[in-house]
């Protein structure tokens, strides 16, 4: 495994930390107040750094 790949791969797990973290925290808000909207940006967070999670480990697999 090359350094690069090292790189992507630790990137990717990082990307899927914080889309976790963003999935609990809007459950928790979800949970704790039913009658509000879903928060938007919080939504786009989880989504957005689960995409990258999966375009970094992809990438890590087509350099090798």
């Amino acid at each position: 495994m090359s350094s690069a790949q090292a790189i992507l791969i630790i990137g990717g797990l990082v990307h899927f930390l914080i889309s976790l973290l963003a999935a609990y925290f809007l459950y928790w808000e979800r949970v704790r107040h039913p009658e509000k909207p879903a928060q938007h940006y919080g939504l786009f967070t989880h989504k957005v750094s689960l995409w990258n999670g999966f375009l970094l480990f992809s990438l890590a697999v087509a350099i090798e």
